[in-house]
């Protein structure tokens, strides 16, 4: 379980570790067995696609400078690389970073028609030879909190 990931963790402390979840279960195994704080997401929140204020309502309700959010619906995501990306966020200069992971395969769009460039002297569909791409690894995001107007006392 990701909790325990985080708790685990060598890089984040356990007292800024807050679950945001809406149903009730999460919510106990967060906070009851756990003992994680936890921001309580509306139904709404946890349940929009579309709208960005909806789905990131806490967005200006933490005490933090800084969040990172850690997707729990990926069971492969290690310890490991959590730390070294809440570590590589810290370190650099820019306020916000998101995973993206290599990846070398062939890709077509809607009509059929090869977008991945056929890689020079290849006769057979190899992925070892196409060019690779970076795409989204929609686990781990990074960003300064922005906070509004009418909370000017969070630091």
């Amino acid at each position: 379980m990701i909790l325990d990931k985080l708790l685990d963790s060598e890089v984040i402390p356990s007292e800024n570790i807050i679950a945001s979840v809406h149903e009730e279960e999460l919510f106990n195994e967060a906070n009851t067995i756990r003992n994680i704080r936890t921001f309580e997401r509306s139904y709404e929140s946890a349940n929009n696609d579309n709208d960005i204020k909806k789905i990131y309502e806490w967005h200006n309700k933490l005490p933090h400078k800084y969040c990172v959010l850690i997707s729990g619906c990926n069971p492969l995501l290690s310890v490991r690389t959590i730390d070294n990306f809440v570590k590589q966020f810290v370190e650099q200069e820019e306020e916000n970073l998101f995973a993206v992971f290599e990846k070398k395969t062939y890709y077509w769009n809607k009509e059929g028609a090869l977008i991945t460039p056929w890689p020079k002297d290849q006769t057979i569909m190899n992925t070892k030879a196409v060019e690779p791409v970076n795409e989204a690894a929609h686990t781990l995001y990074a960003s300064r909190i922005v906070k509004s107007i009418a909370d000017p006392g969070l630091p």
